[in-house]
């Protein structure tokens, strides 16, 4: 029986983890965030009332495996944007989906059509099949709707993230986290990409008995995770699943290289420290260099700036087995 793997997350951090257990002899079921709204994500779901793309088509792409001519073609295809007119920036992928997902009324059929076109084995699941979007709420009586606008929010002094209006956790996503021999939730930006995919999830992970591993951030971000330490991190973390429930946390030890991370220092970001380890004996942490050396190419008519620092996937994938 191969091992079952529960990967959850979106943006970078699920496309890396996926794209590192995708050459492995293992089972993977990708639970998706399904909260954009900005981006060509966001320009879809707002024209076309479908759920927001975007991290499906990454963590599709990402379990593509094979390498024959014709699908590394489709997934030049799938994975490039439009260059011209009032479309630009647009991606394939997202048209692809969203257009299946408009004509038929269910992205769950848009997602096996992606899947036989670039023959991907493994399963890709929205963590929910309703609409909604993210919401925080401050000490002060603010709120802030939409994770756009929170990406770019000072959150500080937030009280609460929540999800409005309350969804209903897609079935599938509950099967594969009561049937994963591993859960893993994957690194992106805390506040916006990871937590949103746990909060429909927090009854099914806790009942659980596969081993929940956590991929803690190499990078901090101003304005959402100032001077957090790996254990903040999970300190965090345990506020939406609970304490115990997270078995094993995997970090980085190694420093990125000097020009990739300028650009963070600038924008107020660090390398996110250890911080005393010891005082949760109750959780194994697992440090390793994790970051890789390769400098992400820019995509010709992608208008978001993407992250420079970014986990290596066949480091996290050995690290992940290795548990």
């Amino acid at each position: 029986m191969k091992e079952k793997i529960v990967p959850i997350g979106g943006g970078t951090g699920g496309f890396v983890v996926n794209s590192g257990l995708r050459w492995h002899d293992v089972s993977v079921s990708s639970v998706a965030n399904v909260f954009d709204n900005g981006g060509g994500s966001g320009m879809l779901r707002n024209d076309l009332g479908v759920l927001p793309p975007g991290d499906l088509r990454q963590q599709i792409l990402a379990l593509s495996k094979s390498d024959d001519e014709r699908t590394q073609r489709r997934r030049r295809w799938f994975n490039s944007r439009i260059r011209e007119g009032h479309m630009k920036g647009q991606c394939y992928g997202n048209i692809f989906l969203s257009g299946f997902e408009w004509e038929t009324g269910s992205i769950e059929e848009a997602i096996e059509e992606a899947r036989e076109f670039l023959r991907v084995d493994a399963e890709v699941i929205p963590v929910t099949l309703d609409k909604a979007h993210l919401l925080a709420k401050f000490k002060d009586g603010r709120e802030i709707f939409g994770e756009k606008e929170l990406q770019m929010a000072e959150l500080s002094l937030f009280s609460s993230l929540e999800l409005s209006p309350k969804v209903k956790v897609n079935p599938r996503a509950v099967q594969a986290v009561h049937e994963a021999d591993k859960i893993v939730i994957c690194p992106g930006n805390f506040y916006c990409s990871i937590i949103p995919v746990l909060l429909p999830l927090q009854k099914a992970i806790s009942e659980s008995s596969a081993k929940v591993i956590f991929v803690c951030n190499l990078m901090t971000k101003r304005g959402h995770t100032d001077g957090m330490t790996v254990l903040d991190f999970v300190v965090a973390l345990e506020k939406i699943l609970g304490k115990g429930v997270i078995h094993s946390v995997i970090y980085n030890i190694e420093y990125p290289p000097e020009e990739f991370i300028a650009t963070y220092r600038e924008e107020g970001g660090f390398f996110v420290q250890t911080g005393d380890l010891a005082k949760r004996p109750d959780i194994n942490f697992v440090g390793r260099d994790l970051v890789s050396k390769r400098i992400p190419k820019e995509k010709e008519g992608d208008p978001l700036q993407r992250t420079l620092v970014r986990h290596d996937g066949e480091k996290l994938a050995r690290a992940i087995l290795e548990l």
